[in-house]
């Protein structure tokens, strides 16, 4: 298997959350669920690396945010918003050091 870095994993559950709420904003059911299986995946994988040991808390917290995603708690447009704001400095970062 592959190890990928944090950073590379922040940055793919970023793009998956990001799926997660349009299939969430769009009722598709079926595509949101696919889409938090693989929320959980990479949220287990971020938090067996060892550099991430340290962060277990505030991706805890992420797997929370989108738990209340899921319960209506926060609304996919303040969702969108906050998750851009979180995950968007961490995917710039990894492609430009990926150029």
């Amino acid at each position: 298997m592959q190890t990928r870095s944090s950073l590379f994993l922040v940055a793919n559950l970023g793009s998956e959350v990001t799926r997660y709420i349009q299939a969430v904003k769009k009722g598709n059911d079926v595509y949101s669920r696919e889409s938090l299986r693989r929320i959980e995946k990479i949220i287990l994988e971020i938090v067996s690396l060892a550099d991430m040991k340290s962060r277990k808390k505030e991706i805890e917290n992420l797997r929370l945010f989108v738990q209340n995603i899921s319960a209506g708690i926060i609304k996919c447009d303040e969702a969108e918003i906050e998750s851009q704001a979180y995950f968007f400095p961490m995917a710039n970062r990894f492609m430009s050091l990926n150029k």
